[in-house]
């Protein structure tokens, strides 16, 4: 009763399971194509609470039917815009949070080991840091713990996948939303960190 219980080509990565299992039986390394895959050992208890809010087990998938609005934007501040790949939006967003107490999600590139990582956004001068596009997996299991039992308001920017799963976590938990702002886009998948690697092989 855990999420081996469907096949891990459903897997997106999220690593949500490893975040919210009570004996922390799950961890991720990445298999043989490249991608991050759970490995669940023997102190598993069969809760299935890593399956509750895992999203290739959702069955009844709601589209929205509402009207709703679009925007288009980008950064006044002409630095920043220039050295962003979206627009600068997530720095005005990041910088919003902070100002108002919250800790924000980020995602960096580690360029001892080439490979892109989640961190904590706690100040201003962080932000850089989290600054460009990875289109490359992220390992998130030490950050996303942190943030599904905490009490602390956060901004999230990730993958629509991966907010399903700690928004599901959260609401588990009783804890009031409210005290989040949640941020997805557009995903059409991640490609493989061997690609990556080859690329880097290469240059």
């Amino acid at each position: 009763n855990n999420v081996l219980d469907l096949n891990n080509d459903k897997c997106s990565s999220c690593q949500i399971c490893s975040a919210v299992c009570p004996v922390k039986a799950i961890s991720f390394s990445f298999d043989e194509d490249g991608f991050y895959r759970p490995h669940i050992d023997d102190k598993c208890i069969s809760c299935g609470k890593c399956k509750q809010n895992c999203v290739k087990f959702v069955q009844d998938w709601k589209t929205v039917e509402k009207d709703f609005e679009v925007y288009s934007a980008i950064n006044k501040d002409k630095k920043i815009l220039a050295d962003s790949s979206s627009g600068g939006i997530a720095t005005a967003l990041y910088e919003y949070a902070l100002d108002n107490g919250y800790k924000c999600f980020g995602v960096y590139y580690d360029d001892e080991v080439h490979k892109a990582k989640a961190f904590v956004i706690k100040e201003k001068k962080d932000i850089e840091k989290a600054r460009h596009s990875k289109y490359i997996p992220v390992y998130a299991e030490n950050v996303l713990h942190e943030v599904v039992f905490s009490t602390d308001k956060w901004l999230i920017i990730a993958q629509p996948c991966m907010l399903y799963g700690i928004k599901k976590s959260l609401q588990d938990n009783r804890i009031n939303l409210e005290n989040y702002i949640f941020i997805d886009f557009f995903c059409h998948g991640v490609p493989s960190q061997l690609l990556w690697n080859k690329q880097i092989q290469e240059i």
